[in-house]
């Protein structure tokens, strides 16, 4: 275990983006800056994903560059939009490598990280996710490939866990939008729940970017399910959770963590009230990281949990080229296997795979039109 630091001293690292990237915080970087890349959907349906990854960035990289910057340089943020688009963020990955940039914060889609990848395990680009979740993505096949956020497998597995404490002979009712992110969530979830020995009374597919889903939601009413699960993204949770109760169904709802985002409890207003689904820690929850707290208190810190992950992001990686004292990556990525790192979460490390080893999940809910830690 890494030595107990006082929290004034562990809240100036993590705020700087740790003290080792310059001796003299008063002084002014001019040298030539280090480019990262941050990659999300900045445009689309889940544009409110990119808005917050890069709230967080912008943050990260103005804390670092106040304490000197890394290796005396500053950071510099090329905000890049993949739109949660698959073949768009091999557009991207293809532009972010012609312009010789190393480093990716990002991306956030699982189904836009996948086709990204393909891109980047041919080339020196190191890339670190905050906020994709499917597993393949830190697989252990490649060495310049991280990931930060929980892994499908887990979310699925305590959603289940969770169904089966408290519907123990129920039935659930299934509906994903067909995307890489949904599907997997989907594959876990089913697999745990037949290890529960739950039933899964109904399964379907919708179209994500339609706006009238009474057809899924007859459906659902007719199955009469004990739990409804969606899985998918915000807009089209909150569409089909708003129709459910417009039809005057009470049947409980859970979905997966991307409806812990403000757009959609502004597609359902009250009916999202009482929506369950498994998240990261929010960071007023982690009441045990003190320097967060404190942080949090003086604004420098995100609040938001899709924020506070690319905050992580870009302290792990400015961290790693401080620590490798280079900016060859696969040094770099050599540190991130093998170091233990401060960041806003916490210590942390990277596992064998490069799953980033972190807060472990919880469930939430939308109670009085805020995400409230379920304790039950």
């Amino acid at each position: 275990m890494r030595p107990f630091l006082s929290t004034a001293v562990l809240m100036c690292g993590l705020a700087a983006g740790f003290a080792v990237f310059a001796a003299d915080s008063q002084t002014e970087v001019k040298k030539e800056p280090i480019k990262i890349a941050l990659v999300g959907p900045m445009t689309g349906s889940v544009a409110s994903f990119g808005e917050l990854m890069k709230s967080g960035a912008v943050l990260a990289v103005k804390n670092i560059n106040a304490q000197g910057g890394v290796l005396g340089r500053p950071l510099e943020l090329e905000v890049m939009d993949d739109a949660c688009d698959p073949k768009q963020a091999v557009t991207v990955a293809n532009k972010i490598i012609s312009e010789n940039i190393l480093f990716v914060n990002g991306h956030a889609c699982s189904g836009a990280t996948l086709a990204a990848m393909s891109v980047y395990v041919d080339s020196d680009v190191l890339m670190i996710t905050p906020d994709a979740s499917n597993p393949n993505i830190a697989d252990g096949k490649h060495w310049n490939i991280f990931r930060v956020w929980p892994s499908d497998a887990e979310e699925g597995a305590l959603m289940a866990d969770y169904i089966a404490k408290h519907y123990p002979d129920g039935n659930v009712a299934i509906i994903d939008d067909k995307q890489t992110f949904s599907k997997s969530i989907v594959g876990f979830l089913k697999s745990d729940l037949q290890k529960h020995h739950i039933t899964i009374s109904m399964e379907d597919s919708i179209t994500a970017g339609e706006k009238d889903y009474g057809a899924v939601v007859t459906k659902i009413i007719a199955a009469n399910p004990s739990v409804f699960f969606y899985s998918g993204y915000q807009a089209e949770a909150g569409l089909i959770v708003r129709q459910l109760r417009e039809h005057g169904s009470h049947i409980p709802i859970m979905a997966a963590d991307t409806v812990l985002t403000p757009d959609f409890y502004a597609i359902t207003g009250k009916y999202g009230e009482g929506v369950r689904f498994a998240s990261v820690s929010k960071p007023e929850d982690m009441k045990g990281n003190k320097a967060l707290q404190e942080m949090l208190a003086h604004k420098k810190a995100p609040s938001d949990i899709v924020a506070l992950y690319t905050y992580a992001t870009m302290q792990l990686m400015a961290d790693a080229i401080a620590k490798a004292g280079t900016l060859d990556t696969h040094k770099i990525a050599d540190i991130l296997h093998h170091e233990k790192f401060p960041t806003v979460l916490g210590d942390g490390a990277f596992d064998s795979k490069g799953s980033f080893i972190g807060p472990s999940l919880q469930v939430y809910e939308w109670r009085n039109g805020k995400v409230t830690k379920v304790n039950e």
